[in-house]
């Protein structure tokens, strides 16, 4: 007979005995629908800060350059030593074409050792490929990637706040 039921609000009034405000409905549903409504309004709240922020910082014209572009960066082949199981990198002749988007979100990731390990260990890219992409940036880029860590710092203070 439950099966039948649309929503989980629906089955835990059936379990209710079709009654509002049972047990089911006030100790499973309610909290839990609670629960969401704060973290959609949480989410929107932040949604709405990063709009903030490139507002503030680009206006309302700004477009993404989304033409793939070379910027001297070369791709790189992951290969494994047989013997050894130590994972390098070997450049290839193809070079890496990134948009303004891309160069953003590997900025994004270049605000501490532990990140900039990773677009190394996993991109292959050398601390002058890093520069290459740095030099693409421009000020408003750099001002944009910093609101944005400052936003993320800010949310993880006020998580830890709680």
């Amino acid at each position: 007979v439950l099966l039948d039921l649309d929503t989980i609000e629906a089955m835990c009034r059936g379990l209710d005995g079709f009654e509002d405000d049972g047990p089911m409905q006030d100790y499973f549903f309610r909290p839990v629908r609670e629960a969401v409504s704060r973290e959609y309004a949480e989410l929107n709240r932040m949604f709405g800060e990063f709009r903030n922020l490139k507002l503030r910082v680009y206006g309302t014209d700004f477009k993404a350059d989304m033409k793939p572009k070379d910027i001297g960066v070369c791709e790189y082949k992951r290969v494994t030593d047989r013997e050894t199981g130590k994972v390098f990198h070997v450049p290839t002749k193809k070079m890496s074409l990134f948009t303004q988007e891309n160069i953003i979100c590997a900025a994004l990731n270049m605000g501490n050792a532990d990140n900039l390990a990773r677009l190394k260990d996993g991109w292959g890219w050398t601390d002058a490929d890093i520069e290459k992409i740095k030099a693409q940036m421009s000020r408003e880029d750099w001002e944009y990637v910093q609101g944005v860590w400052d936003l993320l710092d800010r949310l993880d203070e006020e998580k830890k706040a709680k």
